[in-house]
């Protein structure tokens, strides 16, 4: 799992001596930092605050993939911020997924059976959105108004209010794929998984646009 903010830091899942790792690479001093997400496990999301000051990572925790983990670090101090975990009932065939707000102080994070909004300063939740679909992936506006999930259906939820909109058929429409936003809270951009990119208009809950991309998956 990989990402990037523009300040230069890069971060990559890594597993050595029978650690999960969260590897910190400045691309500017060539140096990096590891944080620790004791035992292995297997990390299925990362996110990074817009200003590279904190990373968020949704795994897998031990050998026998036996309980789903958020933890989040301030990554100057190397501090651990936030840290929750569940049990998993039955196999479950994904791990959470997590999403910073625009500041960075909040932090947004999901699964099977939760999808929720923490303080960061606090540690506690800011926000439990209630009979939420399943989680798999998260995409959050650039003024953090909205938030949008897909999973057992495509969702946007208000932050200020929990207040959601599900957008097509839920029945119909099932995906771990990213999800990005056009603009603050009106188009949406989805993919099928396989060849084509959706446009969603988030007012009418509609598809508005179908867009061919290269086959092989996205």
């Amino acid at each position: 799992v990989v990402a990037a903010v523009g300040g230069g830091a890069s971060f990559i899942r890594s597993t050595i001596e029978g650690f999960t790792l969260v590897r910190v690479l400045n691309l500017t001093s060539g140096t990096s930092q590891m944080l620790k997400t004791d035992p292995a496990g297997r990390i299925d999301d990362l996110a990074l605050s817009a200003d590279g000051r904190r990373v968020a990572v949704a795994f897998w925790n031990g050998r026998d993939l036996s309980t789903a983990e958020v933890r989040a670090w301030d990554i100057p101090s190397e501090k651990l911020i936030f840290q929750t975990h569940r049990s998993i009932r039955g196999d479950g065939i994904a791990a959470s997924t997590v999403g910073f707000s625009a500041d960075g102080k909040q932090l947004f994070w999901g699964g099977d059976e939760d999808f929720q909004q923490v303080d960061l300063e606090s540690g506690q939740a800011s926000r439990i959105y209630r009979d939420a679909l399943a989680v798999r992936a998260i995409s959050v506006t650039a003024d953090s108004r909205y938030v949008a999930t897909s999973g057992e259906g495509l969702a946007v939820y208000e932050t200020a209010t929990g207040n959601r909109r599900v957008l097509g058929n839920p029945k119909q429409w099932r995906s771990t794929n990213p999800l990005a936003w056009l603009d603050n809270g009106q188009t949406l951009l989805s993919t099928d998984g396989f060849s084509k990119l959706e446009v969603w208009d988030v007012a009418s809950g509609q598809m508005t646009r179908e867009i061919p991309i290269a086959a092989g998956g996205v």
